[in-house]
């Protein structure tokens, strides 16, 4: 009962325009450093945010210059997403989205919570690598522990990308202090199916 009335009061905030953070190190970094960066970046015109929830509802905020979009799964999360919102799996990007339409991708929480079986990540990294417009970044937040990694997600994401050293991190991947990863890509080669 507390849970739900808790959840329910910060829902309400969040439609009120209150901006939740929660008080991890990899929201810190996602919100302190990737997602202005890339706000703030001309270049970027067209975003996809994969994976919705209450304390995401206000990332549009990053992209005011950008067409911004979210996709999930789930039904209930369209709430949380963007006036363009999808919903559907992450394998079926490539039904939603055009060729080479989006110039950033980030898909963060998706990887071991639901997106586990190899072919099901190579689908959705091939939609993504053949929706993502040439020099377009794809980045990937998953959990480096052994119940949330069913495989390394570089063996799938190699297939369609080179790995892209994100300028403010220096790295082309980051692993923060409760083990969230962010791995940074581009577009190496189209896929041909």
């Amino acid at each position: 009962m507390i849970h739900r009335l808790s959840r329910f009061i910060r829902v309400l905030l969040v439609f009120s325009g209150f901006r939740f953070r929660l008080r991890y190190d990899d929201r810190r970094i996602l919100e302190e450093v990737i997602l202005p960066g890339f706000g703030r970046d001309s270049h970027v015109q067209r975003v996809l945010f994969i994976g919705c929830q209450w304390y995401t509802a206000w990332y549009h905020r990053f992209f005011r210059r950008a067409e911004y979009w979210t996709m999930d799964i789930n039904p209930s999360c369209a709430a949380f997403g963007a006036k363009h919102h999808v919903t559907a799996g992450v394998q079926n990007v490539a039904r939603h989205f055009a060729s080479a339409s989006l110039d950033l991708v980030v898909c963060n929480g998706v990887f071991g919570w639901g997106l586990d079986n190899r072919d099901d990540v190579e689908k959705a990294f091939s939609g993504i690598a053949r929706c993502l417009a040439p020099g377009g970044v794809f980045v990937l937040g998953w959990d480096d522990t052994p119940n949330r990694k069913p495989f390394p997600p570089e063996e799938a994401a190699t297939l369609y990308f080179k790995r892209h050293i994100y300028e403010p991190l220096g790295n082309w991947r980051i692993r923060t202090a409760n083990r969230h990863t962010f791995d940074f890509y581009v577009v190496e080669s189209k896929p041909t199916s």
